[in-house]
């Protein structure tokens, strides 16, 4: 009876838990028990993760960015540990979070502050805060930055960021997809900046990527094993390290294939897909962070919607462009209409597709200028612009033209002194539409207007009336068709990619300086507006060199002449420092650097013109390259890349120019031609080129793409192109199914007979569409496959009930049973996989 005392007697209460710091952490789920920090899934793993994350902050450091970077690797491995220690509580994440974004904005400010260059923390944390605030001034109203601590400060965060967020999504979901791809992302951002032999650290955050998803994907079957008291040796995680070994060979090998057949339509085709949003976003990362680049240089040059004024640029020497051509030029890309005094910005302009052999039609004949045909071949990978010399006109691939719209003009019918801001063909007109309404003063709103725009010529619309009095006072006038003359870019649509060729019907200037002379002030009120732009705040001094270059000179290409005669006296470097942070660039190339590479040169010409009164603008493109007289083409490589200004001169359009001077970065300066009525105008030189097509010679759509202007057999070409299409997936299945095979092998190897057995039933279920469910017994998952595989009844029940007998009944198979299970097996997994192939 004492016994049943004590066993009945209830249990003394445990003394209150005295309020404390201890207590309150406990509430919280936060028990600092070292049993529960303790890592389940391994030490490794957490080895594996900081590896995979120091890949990528090693390569961000390998690129050299700035000069002054943060503890990068200290600052990861800190927001993986306490990733870590937060991930190993009870808490949500609703609270650790914040906590862990706090903790982080902190760490970030005291790393950054310390690389600000003054003497006190209170003056370096208020110098971080202002040029943050002036970095998102940019950012919002679409300047240009040139600051380097707002990168600083956002690449540090991020380390911390990822660094943490990969340790929670490791040590509390279990997803290596999660802790992975955001590092991934950053990796491949930076290495598409970054110099190639950086790919290396991509690799190697490959391989522990590859290597970390192996050992979550293990302790998931080790719980699983553990609940269903499966035996298994506790050394199989590293068993199964030469099947993820083998699989990432495959991949590097994969990707190693890939540039060989970048030619190929699919992946191109596919690859232009993918890369016209990164474009954008690449183009919005060189405005905002236009002072970076990597120093060791890239191989490619990029022209986006910024051209930033920066430091030291390398380019490579690959070709990537094939240009036949009766005229040697300069290839355009697009130009820039906006400066912002750290760099330029191609505006918001209109657009109007063309479908193949559609002609541009304009509203202005421009003078001096001379129709050509163009052939030109993509030797990159891709491009989202039309490369030419001159205008286009015409093309034989769909395009979108870019084109700057004419501002509409107003027509101030009280004041007649405004009359001379009129194009000259509309002065007269407006001066009848004065007595015409003058003569009718009964005349409705409607019907004054439709008077109006019966008066006007066929290519003006009249619209936005002003109405005082019941009478119309003003209205505005525009263009019904826009002048395509004026294009800023073209842009193929879906791109072109490598190999592919295009055909354009061009016009270029042949206007020579004496004609530009002659050429007067008379510009129309669109380029005014938009091409004498200049910043609020630009540089007096800029502007008094201007005037006192152009002093006693009474045209503006002698002028523009006198101006690019002054600028070819700087050297040409393109190993420069950085622009300081808040300088305007062309004051800073003009009076203190005194030498740089061409996006200098064609920026301080265009700046300097402007500040004169004459419209102006920046070009990117390429030089034309060497002529190759084996293929007949202008071979036209990275290391031609090249900016320069363009003027506009009334009548005859847009003239290049060419400020850089005659020697220097082993570019090629195209020369000006003596003429007989004299010199050729700036840069719009015209050597003559090979052979020639007329104008009315456009070349035909049929067979015109992936040629290779007949230094190839192209019949060999197509054969091996389909070789290669054929030969990667085989070799990627092949390789597939090797790795399958092993890792099949490798994973049920350690366990026992029936065991394996049970497992591989069970994984070619889950295959079927048969996962067992998480409160199911073996047996009850056994009834569940009899119904659904019928025909199989008896081999389920064999496997099943063997499983059942050595794992719950300590029993052991004598051979006879053992046999009996590998003959049901072998007969059950027929029918299981011709239920996953039979599956829909």
């Amino acid at each position: 009876m004492a016994d049943l005392d004590v066993i009945l007697r209830p249990p003394e209460a445990k003394p209150a838990e005295a309020p404390g710091p201890t207590g309150l952490l406990r509430r919280l789920g936060w028990e600092l028990n070292p049993v529960r920090l303790y890592p389940k899934e391994g030490f490794i793993t957490l080895v594996i993760l900081a590896f995979s994350l120091l890949s990528a902050v090693w390569a961000v450091q390998g690129a050299r960015w700035v000069e002054d970077l943060p503890a990068l690797t200290e600052i990861a491995l800190g927001g993986l540990l306490f990733g870590t220690l937060l991930a190993k509580t009870r808490l949500p994440g609703y609270l650790t979070h914040p906590v862990a974004a706090l903790y982080g904005l902190v760490v970030a400010v005291w790393a950054v502050q310390g690389v600000v260059r003054l003497p006190t923390w209170p003056e370096r944390l208020v110098d971080l805060i202002l040029r943050l605030n002036y970095w998102a001034y940019a950012a919002r109203t679409g300047g240009i930055n040139n600051d380097t601590l707002p990168f600083v400060f956002m690449v540090t965060g991020l380390a911390w960021f990822l660094a943490y967020s990969a340790a929670w999504f490791v040590f509390r979901r279990r997803s290596a997809v999660g802790a992975m791809l955001p590092v991934g992302i950053a990796l491949l951002f930076n290495l598409r900046y970054a110099p190639a032999h950086l790919t290396v650290y991509f690799f190697m955050y490959l391989f522990a990527a590859l290597l970390l998803a192996m050992r979550l994907n293990f302790y998931r079957f080790q719980r699983r094993w553990d609940l269903f008291g499966i035996r298994y040796s506790r050394e199989l995680g590293l068993t199964v390290l030469p099947n993820v070994a083998l699989v990432a060979v495959g991949i590097l090998a994969a990707a190693a294939i890939m540039p060989t057949f970048a030619g190929q339509t699919f992946i191109a085709d596919l690859w232009n897909r993918i890369n016209t949003p990164v474009q954008d976003a690449q183009s919005e990362f060189n405005r905002l962070f236009a002072s970076l680049t990597a120093k060791e240089g890239t191989d490619t040059a990029y022209f986006g919607r910024t051209l930033a004024l920066k430091g030291s640029i390398t380019l490579g020497n690959r070709v990537v462009l094939y240009v036949f051509s009766p005229r040697r030029y300069y290839w355009l890309g697009l130009t820039y209409d906006t400066y912002t005094g750290q760099g330029w910005l191609s505006g918001e302009r209109r657009t109007v597709q063309l479908s193949p052999g559609t002609a541009l039609t304009t509203t202005t004949s421009y003078k001096g200028r001379e129709e050509v045909v163009e052939v030109v071949r993509l030797n990159a990978v891709s491009s989202g612009l039309v490369f030419l010399g001159g205008q286009g006109m015409q093309f034989n691939i769909p395009v979108v033209v870019e084109y700057d719209p004419p501002a509409p003009l107003l027509v101030d019918l009280r004041d007649r002194a405004r009359d001379s801001q009129l194009p000259e063909e509309l002065r007269a007109v407006v001066n009848n539409i004065r007595q015409a309404l003058s003569e009718q003063p009964d005349l409705g709103e409607r019907e004054q207007m439709g008077l109006i725009q019966r008066l006007l010529p066929a290519e003006y619309s009249a619209h936005g009336p002003t109405i005082i009095g019941g009478r119309v006072a003003s209205f505005l006038v525009g263009l019904r068709r826009p002048n395509y003359m004026d294009v800023a870019a073209v842009r193929p649509v879906g791109g072109i990619r490598f190999g592919q060729q295009y055909s354009v019907r061009a016009s270029i200037s042949t206007a020579t300086g004496q004609e530009l002379r002659r050429a007067g002030t008379n510009y129309p009120q669109h380029i005014v507006d938009r091409y004498l732009q200049l910043p609020p705040n630009f540089p007096p001094r800029v502007r008094q060199l201007a005037q006192e270059l152009s002093r006693g000179l009474n045209n503006n290409y002698d002028k523009a002449k006198a101006i690019e005669a002054y600028l070819q006296q700087f050297p040409y470097d393109t190993n420069i420092p950085q622009p300081p942070a808040g300088r305007d660039g062309v004051e800073w190339f003009l009076f203190d650097l005194k030498r740089g590479y061409c996006d200098y040169f064609a920026s301080a010409m265009a700046v300097m013109l402007r500040s004169i009164g004459i419209p102006a603008r920046v070009a990117v493109g390429y030089m034309s390259g060497n002529y190759n007289p084996d293929i007949g083409a202008y071979e036209v490589r990275e290391s031609d890349a090249h900016s320069w200004p363009q003027v506009y001169f009334p009548e005859y359009g847009w003239v290049d120019f060419e400020p850089s001077p005659r020697a220097g970065a082993g570019v090629a300066r195209v020369e000006s031609l003596e003429e007989t009525g004299g010199e050729a105008a700036g840069a719009d030189v015209l050597r003559e080129g090979p052979g020639g097509l007329g104008p009315g010679e456009m070349l035909p759509d049929e067979g015109f793409y992936g040629g290779e202007f007949g230094t190839g057999d192209s019949a060999s070409d197509f054969g091996r192109g389909l070789l290669g299409l054929a030969v990667v997936p085989v070799g990627a299945l092949l390789g597939l199914g090797v790795a399958g095979l092993v890792w099949w092998r490798r994973r049920f190897g350690p366990l026992d007979l029936v065991s394996q057995t049970y497992e591989k039933v069970v994984v070619l279920a889950q295959l079927a569409g048969l996962k067992p469910h998480p409160w199911q017994t073996p047996l009850e998952f056994a009834d569940r496959l009899r119904t659904e595989v019928a025909d199989a009844a008896a081999d389920i029940e064999t496997v099943f009930g063997a499983f059942v007998k050595v794992r719950f009944g300590r029993r052991r198979l004598n051979p006879a049973e053992q046999a009996q299970v590998s003959a049901a097996w072998a007969r059950l997994r027929g029918r299981i996989i011709r239920r996953i192939l039979t599956r829909r």
